[in-house]
């Protein structure tokens, strides 16, 4: 297929943009012609590898347009060439930007609405949208394949609570701080030298593919080792009771849980759009 994915910009390493990113680099590793179309790109995130626009593309020309942000909504009007499919990809229950702009018109225009936790997806029922399904960030395949050597604590945060800082002192492991300054792409390797990670939002999906112990928290606070719990809030750590950061002496204890197939990122894509049978 030749596939057209939109977002915002692609400047910094934020959520969306690690999404567009891997779902450019799957489509591509199963043999599709992809192009991403951004009016803004930066340094931060490396798209180097991939074919961006900044231009807007002719949508006609494409089998698959996956919509993030709204972007060539407009443009669109109700225009879709036959067999061409159209995916509403919403990635926040909480900024408008995610929202649809006119729930009647993506009704009629989309072949599939996404949301990225069930919080997301409650929030986009509320305001119009109908059948909307999960799609939970899911993560690459290659984190499967990290060699495990449990050398370091890593903790991943933009925000770097204080208190973070704090409780690392009892752990008696070496410590890796990612993120704020010293922001950079999350990979496999990262995950390989990890006795656990504390993190939230997408890196919980890295880690349960990786199989390393996840302990929830970061600025919206978080359910510690406990982490499953806080899916529904797309592991920000919003709506679930804080946990004392005490506990993270106990990383130790922890054993990593299979990940579900939901947060794999390949089969996801097969099932919601039956690449093999239906395109």
């Amino acid at each position: 297929m030749k596939i057209l994915l939109t977002n915002r910009e692609l400047c910094q390493l934020g959520g969306s943009e690690l999404v567009t990113v891997e779902l450019a680099e799957e489509f591509g590793r199963q043999g599709h012609d992809v192009t991403v179309y951004t009016p803004r790109t930066g340094d931060l995130i490396d798209t180097s590898h991939l074919n961006v626009v900044t231009e807007k593309p002719n949508t006609a020309d494409f089998d698959l347009l996956w919509i993030h942000h709204n972007l060539l909504v407009y443009d669109l009007g109700f225009k879709k060439r036959e067999g061409q499919k159209i995916v509403f990809n919403h990635m926040s229950s909480y900024v408008q930007l995610e929202w649809p702009q006119i729930a009647s018109y993506q009704n009629g225009l989309a072949d599939l609405t996404l949301a990225n936790s069930e919080e997301t997806r409650d929030k986009l029922v509320a305001l119009g949208l109908e059948s909307v399904k999960l799609f939970q960030n899911p993560a690459p395949k290659c984190f499967e394949s990290v060699n495990r050597s449990s050398d370091y604590g890593l903790f991943v945060s933009n925000h770097r609570p204080l208190e973070l800082y704090q409780a690392t002192r009892d752990l008696g492991i070496e410590c890796k701080f990612i993120g704020g300054e010293d922001m950079e792409r999350i990979t496999p390797d990262h995950m390989a030298g990890a006795a656990f990670v504390v993190c939230n939002g997408k890196t919980v999906n890295y880690a349960l593919r990786a199989r390393v112990p996840v302990f929830l928290y970061d600025h919206f606070f978080g359910s510690g080792w406990d982490f499953m719990g806080g899916e529904y809030w797309n592991f920000s750590g919003r709506g679930v009771k804080p946990v004392d950061l005490s506990e993270l002496t106990k990383w130790g204890e922890q054993r990593a849980i299979t990940c579900p197939e939901r947060f794999k990122l390949e089969l996801c894509l097969q099932e919601l759009l039956e690449l093999k049978t239906n395109l």
